[in-house]
């Protein structure tokens, strides 16, 4: 009961104090739009990273499995193997030790 008579105690607001906060909202949601749009952004930076990552991997294990299937006979055959696989199928030519 006491709170009740607290609340209709308080003036009541006068138009000059609706005006002063005129405008707030536009600057709200700007600040929301930024944060929203940053945050989209950095969600399709990491799955375009992982996206990367995923691939490399592939190629990576496809090159070892190519190049195991001459390993028992000849490691330089392997490596050779494994290093053709990867530059036919979308890998960089480096050295493979």
């Amino acid at each position: 009961m006491h709170l009740l008579r607290r609340l209709c105690a308080l003036p009541a607001r006068s138009a000059n104090a609706f005006r002063a906060e005129s405008g707030q909202v536009l600057i709200l949601f700007a600040a929301g739009l930024v944060a929203f749009l940053g945050i989209v952004g950095l969600s399709v930076d990491v799955g375009q990273l992982l996206y990367t990552k995923t691939d490399l991997q592939k190629l990576a294990d496809s090159s070892a499995l190519a190049g195991a299937q001459d390993l028992p006979q000849s490691t330089a055959n392997a490596t050779t193997s494994a290093d053709l696989y990867a530059t036919n199928n979308g890998g960089a030519t480096t050295a493979i030790t």
